[in-house]
């Protein structure tokens, strides 16, 4: 998986703000924390990572999109980068 070409694509049609409290520095941090959980919890890292980049990505405009497990499911979107 392509986490840096999957969030620069992300980015493309980012609406809100990227330095704004939901935007890469709170992704760059959920995923820090992810991972050094998932390492105690056994969690999937390539859920975790997606969910990092995907919980407050926010790519579809003004629907917030606030469900983890659709969420999950955005990496669909973008089948060539996995």
């Amino acid at each position: 998986m392509n986490l840096k070409l999957i969030v620069h694509e992300i980015l493309e049609d980012y609406a809100l703000p990227i330095h704004g409290d939901h935007g890469v520095s709170h992704w760059a941090r959920v995923l820090e924390n992810g991972l050094r959980l998932s390492k105690a919890t056994e969690a999937n890292v390539t859920v975790v990572s997606l969910f990092a980049v995907f919980h407050d990505s926010n790519i579809f405009g003004a629907i917030h999109l606030s469900a983890g497990l659709f969420q999950s499911q955005l990496a669909d979107v973008f089948p060539s980068m996995a």
